[in-house]
């Protein structure tokens, strides 16, 4: 058995055992590092499936929105025309779709009666576009603003030469 024949100094001891304890820390602070990058890697896998979830998500929202407004679209299409030798013009404007909530309309090539504005127009409605011909070779431009269900501007545009007339453009959202 070997003596020590010197005495180990309390400050000699601490010293040691501070080694020690060091040594024993160096595995549980590399598993304490292992845990962190697990859950460092676990958040980050996290992270991108909740960002893909926002992602479809949103495209959900956009595709749903968009179906709504197909849904609430108005169509408005011209029914029965008149037109008399003397110039005077009856445009009926039908709505086939939902309802539309008339804000204007213009002219141009026409002189009509005022019309009480704004015009609610149900789904199957019709109103009645009564004007007046320079002459039959009078070429005319009546432009329509309406809204629909979902605060949506939309715009139709009607052409024509006496009693040949056309909707030139509608559901176009403006």
């Amino acid at each position: 058995m070997i003596l020590l024949d010197k005495t180990i100094s309390f400050v000699d001891f601490m010293g040691v055992l501070g080694a020690f304890a060091a040594v024993i820390t160096i595995p549980v602070t590399l598993d304490q590092l292992r845990k962190s990058k697990e859950k460092r890697k676990t958040n980050h896998l996290k992270s991108n499936q909740l960002a893909l979830i926002a992602g479809a998500l949103e495209n959900q929202t956009d595709l749903l929105t968009q179906r709504l407004a197909l849904i609430v679209l108005p169509k408005l299409r011209i029914g029965k025309i008149a037109c008399t030798a003397a110039g005077d013009i009856n445009i009926e404007l039908t709505n086939k779709g939902e309802v539309a909530l008339i804000n204007d309309f213009s002219y141009v090539g026409l002189k009509t009666a005022k019309m009480n504005i704004p015009l609610n127009l149900d789904k199957g409605e019709q109103v009645n576009i009564i004007g007046k011909l320079i002459d039959d070779n009078t070429e005319y431009e009546i432009t329509v603003d309406y809204i629909d269900a979902m605060r949506q501007k939309h715009q139709a545009t009607i052409e024509g030469i006496g009693g040949d007339v056309k909707i030139l453009s509608d559901d176009m959202t403006i």
